[in-house]
């Protein structure tokens, strides 16, 4: 009796001892590197990717169209904006250009807590410099008539 007689299956041709797969062949050094390269690869990118797209301040200006104004002025890589407005005045202090409609864009477009729209729209001149928070942004500003709303926000 033959053994696929008795097993009902074909006997399997036995492999070669001395067969060995691609990696088998590769050094020990190699087979833990590339997958440490590979990681290595893609934490890169990743941190590319993320460095490359705009800040939230960038994203801002951007959205209300006042990429080039002089009067929003981003810094600090990208984390402070500084937002310079029109006043009512006419004398030489005052050399804002924004309208209150290109700064409220802004804050609409960051999100700003209706709390600090209206403790901005309440800023009098006699107020001094004033602040508010809300998730990682800060807001400093100061109201003049003549100089209008002055505006600084950061980002952490």
């Amino acid at each position: 009796m033959t053994d696929e007689q008795t097993n009902g299956a074909p006997e399997a041709a036995a492999e070669p001892a001395t067969r060995q797969t691609f990696l088998a062949k590769l050094p020990r050094g190699v087979k833990l590197g590339v997958p440490l390269a590979v990681g290595l690869l893609t934490i890169v990118a990743g941190i590319a990717f993320a460095t490359s797209q705009p800040s939230q301040l960038e994203a801002a200006v951007s959205a209300c169209e006042l990429e080039g104004n002089a009067d929003a002025r981003l810094g600090d890589e990208g984390t402070t904006l500084t937002l310079d407005m029109e006043g009512e005045g006419e004398g030489e202090d005052d050399t804002g250009t924004l309208s209150f409609a290109e700064i409220l864009c802004v804050l609409e477009d960051l999100e700003v807590p209706d709390r600090v729209t209206a403790l901005m729209g309440e800023t009098r001149s006699l107020d001094r410099r004033q602040t508010g928070d809300w998730d990682d942004v800060s807001a400093f500003w100061s109201y003049h008539p003549d100089n209008g709303l002055d505006v600084i926000l950061t980002v952490e």
